[in-house]
């Protein structure tokens, strides 16, 4: 829940616009400026900016540059403009342009030349954005959230003169999916990447803060109307809710300062209205304090509410006493309502508060049960407890930057025994079922909350499981692969294979086991990101295999035992030439070693390549194949210009792209080739990696658009990921701290993971991320897609084409999706008896 909202409990047009924080405060890197409304038609883009209404809009200027925030020179000057249909946007830019080499529209490689971004956030989405680009060339590019592949419709124009350029843009508010007669204030930045001759590159940016040119915070505000317009809401939201407190002294203060305060001074007027949110939410938590500590009434010590997954539990007192008061005020009795498929692995929410404080709540589930007698089990039945994390700058000090500094709920950690709330804190519990095998039919059950004194309370469940299935996550049914691996053995190994098996992932990276030829270690020199022909250095390395032992060391990292947890719940396991390369003559005796382990042939893949190399990767994989002629492979190829990646077919099982990296259109049939060889696609992603860097539900709504709109086959994650003991089970990455990472607790650990661990003596226990859970859901949200296809038919492609087409920003949006294929699903089944 948005923080205002529900600190006013109202929902103000335009408002979310303010929420870069409920008390952010915006520095004087943050701009502002208005756009000049003009009649229809009265811009004509052709980059020459001769019309008269140039002449009368603001020129927005002070451009700074990423990273030592120094004023650009010579800097560009940008003016805004809009109609009915379109939002303009002028351009001028001193400096004759160096000559671009960029390729044609939409490619990523044009961001070699000098480019001008513009960069638009989605009033109705926190974190969403959009893209525009442009090179002095006239080349264009665009994208939805950093992806290449979402295309709009609009126009520019560029004018080159004998000291620079200008530009013209004409964007449809159809494009932007905004509408200036709703929003008349809307966050924005323009940026230039500026190239000179001796190679060197400048960017900058109009606004700014903390990163750099993508970050939603750091967008400057655009204004379309007067300023006092634009804040009225928010004031008169301020002032209804202040209206309570009128004898707090630091409400009235900052009721007097926004009285005295001057709107078309935007920065420094919206930082008023932060002290006074600030100051607001203080009087009312302590109200809120005080009118439950004054109820005399005997109540239990836990109340026990519905909590709405479209929501997010804050866990500042500011936030949660004024809701625990209208709580206790009007009570919401929990109960969870499932409706799910046979092998989904469905869930609802919770809350619970305390009144008291109370030393310990314990949590169990007892079976479900029909009135036929069908049982699902209690041991299908989890009970997880959102936590907040709140990353330790020492841990990963360059990621540290990346978080908006209030606790994220974003730790999905399994309840394994009593826990402790404090007074008036309230704690967001996820009850999942496994429906693993579940016959359809209506269950019931029930979750009972216990204290020290024995039952405080109880959750009922009813539970339809509908006469369908979707793939069973124990059967390797969805190609997604996770950029981390599995740091430890024994038990803590099999809680980590079991945890990513549950959440449809079959393929974990791994280290590249240590060898030794005749006692001695085999470790290739060098990297092909650095050299090239370092490939021939491995086909040609000198090693004397034929007459040499070679013995596979297991034992170091505990690498058998690992292996021997991916055979047990069936994962992939890929090795990596970013962790040191196999020669090609070690193949078959690796392979026998993994299957001695109880690891199947097609289990073991090898992966060559992470978007540093090509197709000259080609002889290596050949010479692989002559050793071990069904060794899987994997390649990530790199590059934005085209080349021919049908020859990919010959040696390569596994690839994956990022769309950024082939967006050129050319590579379209080419990846069409591939399928039809056999060979698995997976679209690679950074969007479920980092915790607020992307936005939300970024991984469910990337599921809908790689896998129903592109066709893929599946799915690949970079995310930071615990190492194993040869690298001390820290974050291999950059500027992160050396220890190991469960020095830290989860609740400090960085928002780059998705997968969290907390060490329990010599546990070291795997702990789910909100994200991760987010890609479960995607990828169910396929199987049901999948689903309601096979139940329709080709009768039902305008229809699906229809449900895909739905938003995608919210919970609220995906559960109207699934209730839309769920009623199809159940349709065409019906039809079909």
């Amino acid at each position: 829940m948005n923080r205002i909202i529900a600190l006013f409990c109202a929902c103000v047009a335009g408002l979310a616009v303010f929420t870069a924080g409920a008390a952010d405060k915006y520095s004087d890197k943050i701009q502002s400026g208005k756009a000049l409304k003009v009649a229809a038609g009265e811009i004509k883009v052709d980059g020459k900016l001769s019309e008269n209404a140039w002449s009368k809009a603001e020129k927005l200027t002070g451009f700074r540059v990423a990273g030592s925030l120094q004023l650009a020179k010579p800097t560009p000057t940008v003016m805004t403009a809009f109609d009915a249909e379109n939002f303009y946007v002028a351009w001028i830019c001193p400096g004759v342009p160096v000559p671009g080499k960029g390729d044609k529209n939409d490619g990523g490689a044009m961001f070699a030349d000098e480019t001008l971004e513009f960069f638009f956030g989605d009033p109705a989405s926190p974190q969403s954005w959009r893209q525009f680009a442009i090179t002095p060339d006239g080349l264009k590019f665009d994208s939805q959230d950093g992806d290449a592949y979402i295309n709009f419709d609009w126009t520019h124009a560029v004018a080159k003169h004998a000291d620079g350029y200008t530009a013209e843009w004409a964007i449809p508010w159809k494009a932007l999916g905004a509408d200036p007669a709703k929003y008349k204030v809307m966050r924005m930045n323009f940026s230039r990447g500026r190239k000179s001759v001796d190679g060197t590159a400048e960017g900058s940016s109009w606004s700014i803060y903390r990163v750099g040119y993508k970050e939603r915070d750091g967008f400057g505000f655009i204004l379309f109307g007067s300023a006092a317009d634009a804040v009225a809401p928010e004031v008169n939201a301020i002032r209804s809710a202040a209206g309570k407190y009128s004898a707090d002294a630091a409400v009235g203060s900052a009721l007097k300062e926004i009285e005295a305060g001057d709107p078309e001074n935007f920065i420094a007027f919206l930082n008023i209205l932060a002290r006074a949110r600030d100051a607001v939410k203080a009087a009312e938590t302590k109200a809120a304090g005080q009118g439950l500590a004054e109820k005399k009434t005997e109540r239990a010590p836990l109340l026990l509410s519905n909590w709405s997954e479209d929501a997010e539990l804050e866990q500042a007192p500011e936030f949660q006493l004024p809701m625990l008061v209208k709580l206790v005020k009007n009570p919401d009795p929990a109960k969870l309502n499932f409706r799910m498929a046979v092998n989904e692995f469905a869930h609802r929410a919770f809350l619970i508060s305390a009144l008291k404080g109370i030393n310990s709540v314990s949590l169990s589930a007892g079976d479900l049960t029909a009135a036929d007698g069908k049982v699902i089990k209690s041991d299908k039945i989890s009970l997880y407890q959102i936590k907040f994390v709140t990353p330790a700058k020492k841990l990963w000090p360059s990621h540290h930057g990346l978080w908006s500094g209030r606790p994220l709920p974003e730790l999905v950690e399994l309840v394994e025994g009593p826990f402790a709330l404090k007074k008036y804190v309230s704690t967001h519990i996820r009850v999942y079922i496994d429906g693993a095998d579940a016959k359809p039919g209506k269950y019931t059950g029930k979750v009972t909350v216990s204290g020290i004194d024995g039952v405080i309370g109880e959750v009922p469940i009813t539970c339809e499981v509908m006469d369908f299935a979707i793939p069973d996550s124990r059967t390797n049914p969805f190609y997604c692969n996770i950029f981390t691996g599995i740091p430890v053995g024994g038990a803590s190994a099999r809680e980590y294979a079991k945890l990513f098996r549950e959440h449809y992932v079959s393929q974990v990276t791994f280290e590249t086991p240590r060898m030794f030829l005749d006692g001695k270690q085999i470790r290739p020199a060098g990297h092909v990101k650095d050299d090239p022909k370092y490939i021939d250095r491995i086909i040609h390395h000198g090693y004397d295999f034929k007459n040499g032992k070679l013995v596979i060391d297991g034992e170091f990292s505990e690498f058998d035992d690992r292996v021997k947890a991916c055979a047990e719940y069936g994962l992939q396991v890929v090795l990596s030439t970013r962790i040191e390369d196999v020669l090609p003559d070690a193949f078959p005796a690796l392979r026998k070693h993994l299957q001695s382990l109880g690891l199947p042939p097609d289990h073991f893949v090898y992966k060559m390549g992470d978007e540093d190399t090509s197709l000259w990767q080609m002889s290596l994989a050949k010479r692989i194949h002559e050793f071990s002629p069904e060794q899987p492979l994997y390649m990530i190829p790199s590059g934005r210009e085209y080349f021919d990646l049908k020859p990919l077919a010959e040696d390569y099982k596994y690839i994956a792209f990022t769309r950024s990296g082939l967006s050129n259109a050319k590579f379209d049939p080419d990846l069409k080739y591939l399928q039809t060889k056999g060979v698995k696609l997976a679209r690679y992603t950074n969007s479920t990696s980092w915790a607020e860097r992307d936005v939300r539900l970024a991984g469910r709504a990337d599921l809908w658009n790689v896998m129903i709109r592109d066709f893929m086959d599946g799915y690949m994650i970079w995310t930071a990921g615990c190492t194993g003991a040869w690298l001390n089970h820290r974050y291999a990455y950059s500027d992160a701290e050396r220890a190991p990472v469960f020095n830290y607790p989860p609740e400090q650990q960085s928002t780059c993971c998705l997968v969290y661990v907390r060490k329990i003596g010599d546990r070291l226990k795997p702990i789910a991320s909100i994200r991760l859970e987010h890609m479960r859901d995607g990828i169910t949200d396929y199987f049901y897609y999948k689903a309601a296809e096979k139940a329709l038919g080709d009768a039902g492609k305008a229809e699906l084409d229809k449900i895909a087409a739905m938003p995608k920003q919210t919970p609220a949006d995906f559960r109207a999706i699934r209730d839309k294929l769920i009623e199809a699903i159940l349709r065409g089944r019906e039809a079909s008896k």
